[in-house]
Protein backbone atom coordinates (compact mmCIF):
# COMPACT_ATOMS: atom_id res chain seq x y z
CA UNK A 1 0.00 0.00 0.00
CA UNK A 2 3.19 2.17 1.05
CA UNK A 3 4.60 1.57 -2.62
CA UNK A 4 1.32 2.21 -4.11
CA UNK A 5 1.01 5.65 -2.58
CA UNK A 6 4.32 6.47 -3.08
CA UNK A 7 4.08 5.75 -6.73
CA UNK A 8 1.03 8.24 -7.22
CA UNK A 9 2.68 10.93 -4.94
CA UNK A 10 5.85 10.92 -7.25
CA UNK A 11 3.37 10.95 -10.55
CA UNK A 12 1.90 13.68 -8.68
CA UNK A 13 5.35 15.69 -8.67
CA UNK A 14 6.09 14.58 -12.47
CA UNK A 15 2.73 15.78 -13.41
CA UNK A 16 3.29 19.15 -11.36
CA UNK A 17 6.83 19.34 -12.97
CA UNK A 18 5.33 19.30 -16.36
CA UNK A 19 2.97 21.84 -15.46
CA UNK A 20 5.50 24.21 -15.10
CA UNK A 21 7.40 23.76 -18.16
CA UNK A 22 4.55 23.87 -19.81
CA UNK A 23 3.55 27.54 -18.62
CA UNK A 24 7.04 28.93 -18.85
CA UNK A 25 6.48 27.45 -22.67
CA UNK A 26 3.32 28.89 -22.89
CA UNK A 27 4.16 32.48 -21.04
CA UNK A 28 7.90 32.55 -23.55
CA UNK A 29 5.81 31.98 -26.84
CA UNK A 30 3.35 34.55 -25.63
CA UNK A 31 5.87 37.51 -24.62
CA UNK A 32 7.76 36.89 -27.58
CA UNK A 33 4.39 37.02 -29.93
CA UNK A 34 3.46 40.58 -28.10
CA UNK A 35 6.74 42.35 -29.00
CA UNK A 36 6.51 40.81 -32.44
CA UNK A 37 3.10 42.71 -33.17
CA UNK A 38 4.10 45.75 -35.56
CA UNK A 39 2.20 49.07 -33.76
CA UNK A 40 2.27 51.82 -36.61
CA UNK A 41 5.00 54.64 -36.89
CA UNK A 42 3.14 57.96 -36.00
CA UNK A 43 5.71 59.90 -33.64
CA UNK A 44 5.79 62.78 -36.06
CA UNK A 45 3.73 64.60 -38.68
CA UNK A 46 5.61 63.35 -41.37
CA UNK A 47 6.22 59.95 -39.95
CA UNK A 48 2.33 59.27 -39.26
CA UNK A 49 2.26 60.62 -43.21
CA UNK A 50 4.55 58.33 -44.14
CA UNK A 51 2.63 55.37 -42.62
CA UNK A 52 -0.36 57.04 -43.76
CA UNK A 53 0.34 56.81 -47.92
CA UNK A 54 2.34 53.42 -47.10
CA UNK A 55 -0.83 52.04 -46.17
CA UNK A 56 -2.49 53.34 -49.16
CA UNK A 57 0.24 51.57 -51.39
CA UNK A 58 0.00 48.40 -49.86
CA UNK A 59 -3.64 48.38 -49.72
CA UNK A 60 -3.71 47.74 -45.68
CA UNK A 61 -6.83 47.73 -44.25
CA UNK A 62 -5.37 47.02 -40.78
CA UNK A 63 -2.79 50.42 -40.61
CA UNK A 64 -5.38 52.45 -42.38
CA UNK A 65 -7.71 52.29 -39.24
CA UNK A 66 -5.00 53.20 -36.85
CA UNK A 67 -3.70 55.80 -38.52
CA UNK A 68 -7.34 57.16 -40.49
CA UNK A 69 -8.99 59.30 -37.39
CA UNK A 70 -10.99 61.25 -40.08
CA UNK A 71 -14.91 61.33 -39.73
CA UNK A 72 -15.89 58.33 -40.42
CA UNK A 73 -18.55 60.26 -43.00
CA UNK A 74 -15.59 61.99 -44.98
CA UNK A 75 -13.05 59.53 -45.56
CA UNK A 76 -13.86 56.13 -44.16
CA UNK A 77 -11.20 53.26 -44.52
CA UNK A 78 -13.63 51.20 -46.79
CA UNK A 79 -13.32 54.73 -48.77
CA UNK A 80 -9.83 54.94 -48.70
CA UNK A 81 -9.19 51.53 -49.87
CA UNK A 82 -11.73 51.49 -52.73
CA UNK A 83 -11.59 54.64 -54.16
CA UNK A 84 -7.39 55.94 -53.23
CA UNK A 85 -5.59 53.04 -52.88
CA UNK A 86 -5.56 51.89 -56.66
CA UNK A 87 -4.26 54.67 -57.48
CA UNK A 88 -1.04 54.42 -55.44
CA UNK A 89 -0.85 50.49 -56.09
CA UNK A 90 1.70 51.16 -58.71
CA UNK A 91 3.47 53.24 -56.51
CA UNK A 92 6.42 52.69 -53.45
CA UNK A 93 6.66 54.67 -50.45
CA UNK A 94 10.33 56.11 -51.57
CA UNK A 95 8.26 57.68 -54.84
CA UNK A 96 7.08 60.35 -52.20
CA UNK A 97 8.26 63.45 -50.21
CA UNK A 98 6.83 64.79 -47.70
CA UNK A 99 7.26 68.18 -46.44
CA UNK A 100 5.40 69.66 -43.31
CA UNK A 101 3.49 72.73 -44.25
CA UNK A 102 1.99 73.80 -41.14
CA UNK A 103 0.98 72.83 -37.63
CA UNK A 104 -1.35 70.42 -39.00
CA UNK A 105 -0.88 69.98 -41.89
CA UNK A 106 1.92 67.54 -44.36
CA UNK A 107 2.37 67.63 -47.95
CA UNK A 108 2.75 64.19 -49.37
CA UNK A 109 3.91 64.44 -53.31
CA UNK A 110 4.83 62.16 -55.58
CA UNK A 111 8.45 62.69 -56.80
CA UNK A 112 6.98 62.96 -60.51
CA UNK A 113 4.22 65.39 -59.74
CA UNK A 114 1.32 63.37 -60.72
CA UNK A 115 0.20 62.64 -56.97
CA UNK A 116 -0.36 65.52 -54.72
CA UNK A 117 -2.10 65.92 -51.42
CA UNK A 118 -2.30 67.66 -48.16
CA UNK A 119 -2.88 65.77 -45.34
CA UNK A 120 -4.32 66.79 -42.13
CA UNK A 121 -2.69 65.39 -39.79
CA UNK A 122 -3.34 66.45 -36.30
CA UNK A 123 -1.61 65.60 -32.31
CA UNK A 124 -4.02 63.23 -30.56
CA UNK A 125 -2.97 61.63 -27.87
CA UNK A 126 1.07 60.20 -28.07
CA UNK A 127 0.66 60.40 -31.79
CA UNK A 128 -0.53 61.62 -34.69
CA UNK A 129 -2.75 60.79 -36.89
CA UNK A 130 -4.54 61.23 -40.69
CA UNK A 131 -7.67 63.78 -39.95
CA UNK A 132 -8.87 64.23 -43.21
CA UNK A 133 -7.54 66.61 -46.46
Amino acid sequence: MKELRLEYIIMYKELLFLRAKMMIVVLVVAVMLMGCSKGISNDTPEAAAKTFIEALINGDEDTLNKINRSSSLDYPTSYLLSDFAPEYADRKIEDFTFEVISNEKVLAQSKDGEKKWTLRIKKIGDGYFFTGK
